[in-house]
C-alpha cells in the first residue's frame, strides 16, 4: 500500500513540476531504458536489503555497499573504454577480503543466554532469555538490566517484553 501511494505522489509531483521537461523528451527505447533499469535496480535493492539485514546484520550491509563503486569502474572500462587507476582494484580486493573474513568468522554467542529464574513456581516472574548470535542480526538480551536480587535469584527487567508468570 505504501508503494502505491508513493507512486501516486511521485507521479503527481512529476506532472506538476516537470511537465515541460517531460513534453520536451523524445521518448524512444534508448530514452526509456535507463528509467526502467533504474526502477528495477531500486526495486531489487529495497527488496533485498531487509533480507540482508535479517541474515547478516548492518555491518555486512555497510561493507557490501563499499563494493558498489566497482560497478562504476566496470562501466568506465567497458562502456567508455577508459583506463582506471590500479588503486580501484586494490581497494576492491581489500574490501572483498574484509567481507570474506567478516562473514566467515565465528559468530559471537550471547554470554547471557540461559540465565533465567531457576525456581519455577516460587511466585516470581520469569522474563526468560533469548539465544542468538549478535552477528546475524538476531535479537540479543544484552540490553536486559539487572534490577536486583529477590530470594537469591537473579531478576531481570526487559522493557520490551511483558513478564511471564511462573507456573
Amino acid at each position: 500500500m505504501i508503494l502505491l501511494s508513493s507512486i501516486a505522489l511521485n507521479d503527481l509531483h512529476r506532472s506538476i513540476l516537470e511537465r515541460d521537461n517531460l513534453k520536451s523528451i523524445h521518448w524512444s527505447a534508448g530514452a526509456a531504458l535507463p528509467f526502467v533499469g533504474f526502477s528495477v535496480a531500486m526495486f531489487l535493492f529495497y527488496s533485498l536489503v531487509p533480507i540482508l539485514l535479517k541474515t547478516n546484520g548492518s555491518t555486512m550491509l555497510n561493507l557490501s555497499l563499499l563494493t558498489s563503486d566497482m560497478w562504476a569502474v566496470i562501466i568506465r572500462i567497458f562502456a567508455y573504454h577508459e583506463k582506471v587507476d590500479w588503486m580501484y582494484f586494490l581497494a576492491f580486493a581489500a574490501v572483498s577480503v574484509g567481507l570474506i573474513i567478516y562473514s566467515g568468522g565465528d559468530k559471537e554467542e550471547n554470554p547471557h543466554a540461559g540465565v533465567a529464574d531457576e525456581e519455577a513456581g516460587s511466585g516470581s516472574c520469569n522474563y526468560g532469555t533469548m539465544e542468538g548470535s549478535l552477528k546475524t542480526g538476531e535479537t540479543s538480551n544484552s540490553f536486559l538490566e539487572r534490577v536486583g536480587e529477590k530470594d537469591n535469584k537473579l531478576v531481570q527487567h526487559d522493557p520490551y517484553r511483558t513478564p511471564i508468570a511462573a507456573s
